[in-house]
């Protein structure tokens, strides 16, 4: 099993804007929570899972993100 475990104060976002160009904004008051693990199901290593829950917060807004995924190894 490996876990990592992620904190930030501050978020950068990216926003295409079609033909226009793009948008980059600066949120310094955000805090951005992550958690990811990677589980060897199979004693040999080729079946895995791997989970990630990423939690970000600044004034307006609260997004809650979770990911889960298997890997096979041929």
């Amino acid at each position: 099993m490996y876990v990592t475990i992620d904190y930030s104060t501050s978020l950068s976002t990216f926003q295409m804007l079609g033909q226009d160009g793009f948008l980059l904004q600066t949120r310094p008051r955000t805090n951005r929570y992550s958690l990811s693990d990677l589980i060897r199901v199979t004693r040999s290593g080729r079946f895995s899972v791997l989970t990630t829950a990423d939690r970000t917060r600044d004034g307006d807004l609260t997004e809650l993100r979770w990911l889960a995924s298997s890997i096979y190894r041929f």
